[in-house]
């Protein structure tokens, strides 16, 4: 099985987990990427959802929040720091899913994006080479994590699961206007025009 295929059959699962009585609460999926250990070598999606009711749950002045209490209802709806966090699947994760990570190696080193860490931080052409190779690395798993999205849409899954097209959230635990970019491109036009406009505001 290709690590492409791997990653869309587990998010596809992810989703098709939601219980019955919370899809039609769910107004987003989140597709969280983020580096094991902050290694770029170990690249690893977290699929989760969020919820109304959560967002209502918290603005509530009496919920107490761990990051605080959102500013406004924008920053509750797409703010990740606010949502469930419920980790549907942890795909690609070494401990999570360890086949997932084994072929995600694979993928990586058949790119030839693969590269052993240095041994000599001092060495700044070396280190130079490798974290160019770690900016390959991150943006080719993130456009397989856009592709993946693409095809929940396009396959009918969002709208099987959700009772209607959500959308779909590609983006680290910073905000900036990559990660609107990104999430754009992941959904079909429009579908996340509230979350583009709120990272917009944001940098305004």
């Amino acid at each position: 099985m290709s690590f492409e295929t791997h990653v869309a059959r587990r998010a596809e699962e992810a989703l098709r987990s939601v219980p019955p009585d919370e899809r039609r609460d769910c107004y987003v999926v989140s597709f969280y990427v983020y580096d094991v250990d902050d290694d770029p070598r170990t690249p690893t999606l977290t699929v989760g959802t969020n919820t109304e009711s959560e967002v209502g749950r918290r603005l509530d002045p009496r919920t107490k929040n761990r990051f605080g209490n959102p500013s406004d209802t924008a920053e509750a709806r797409w703010n990740y720091a606010f949502w469930l966090q419920n980790q549907l699947a942890m795909i690609a994760d070494p401990d999570g899913d360890p086949r997932g990570a084994e072929l995600c190696e694979q993928w990586i080193r058949t790119r030839g994006l693969w590269l052993e860490e240095p041994d000599d931080w001092t060495d700044r052409l070396v280190v130079t080479q490798y974290e160019g190779a770690a900016g390959l690395m991150t943006s080719a798993f993130v456009e397989l994590c856009v592709d993946t999205a693409q095809l929940m849409h396009r396959s009918g899954v969002v709208v099987d699961v959700f009772g209607g097209p959500i959308p779909i959230v590609v983006h680290e635990l910073e905000y900036y206007d990559e990660i609107a970019a990104q999430t754009e491109r992941a959904n079909p036009p429009g579908l996340a025009g509230e979350f583009v406009e709120w990272i917009n505001a944001m940098g305004a």
